[in-house]
């Protein structure tokens, strides 16, 4: 036996979901997912029931690195008009609601909703919050009101939030709601530009936008459920390069 394996034993350490640079498919059927870490190391994970990950290993490296990096994945904010906290298993049910819900969703280019199971929301929850991405519940007098999110690639901050309770939906909240966020990232990351998505029907949030500063950068056409085409506008800010 060397000192990086240990063959007879195999111990069981929680793998934070913020240590994670990307999820693939799994090598042995055995586990969810194999990740690679943010120092270029590999797991081979398993989803625990409260949607935490872990992973059962010999690497004695894997494993020192691991319990050495033990940092919680959760995140709550609380603003003065808004609570931002980690999306959880919790809230399956909450957020497959919301993607089902025409209400809202037509407004986005899904008449029919995202048509989306438990499972596949719960796969959602699970990928989404990693070294560079996070999705946080929106909370509004205590209330869960939406949901909004971040994808960071090459520098780039995608924003992604919905306000689905269409009473809370209001200019002047969401345009709070995403000043905090660019603020926030831009003390997080080296981010050069933000990039949102609006539908061309989207006249609401077309104009929050327009008003905090982003312009129209490219046109894109796409399919929704059940097979409808859609037309929507990649939006783009320059980030406070200052900072």
């Amino acid at each position: 036996m060397d000192d990086y394996s240990n063959d007879n034993e195999k111990t069981r350490v929680s793998v934070p979901k913020k240590l994670i640079k990307e999820y693939l498919l799994p090598i042995e059927d055995i586990t969810d997912y194999s990740v690679v870490l943010i120092n270029d190391m590999w797991a081979d994970v398993i989803v625990e029931e409260d949607g935490s990950l872990s992973t059962e290993t010999n690497d004695l490296a894997l494993i020192g690195y691991l319990k050495k990096n033990q940092v919680s994945d959760y995140i709550y904010i609380n603003e003065k008009d808004f609570i931002l906290r980690t999306i959880t298993k919790k809230d399956c049910n909450l957020l497959n609601k919301w993607h089902n819900d025409t209400s809202v969703m037509k407004r986005h280019g899904f008449p029919c909703g995202y048509q989306t199971t438990l499972k596949d929301t719960h796969k959602f929850i699970v990928e989404r919050i990693s070294s560079k991405s996070h999705v946080f519940i929106i909370e509004k007098n205590n209330v869960p009101i939406g949901v909004t999110s971040y994808n960071i690639q090459n520098k780039e901050a995608i924003i992604h939030l919905v306000i689905h309770d269409l009473e809370y939906i209001n200019q002047e909240l969401k345009i709070n709601l995403t000043k905090f966020i660019m603020s926030y990232l831009e003390k997080l990351f080296l981010i050069k530009s933000f990039i949102v998505e609006i539908h061309e029907l989207d006249s609401f949030n077309k104009k929050i936008f327009e008003e905090l500063g982003f312009k129209p950068t490219e046109k894109i056409t796409w399919r929704s459920f059940p097979d409808l085409e859609q037309n929507s506008y990649i939006y783009k800010k320059t980030a406070n390069l200052n900072n």
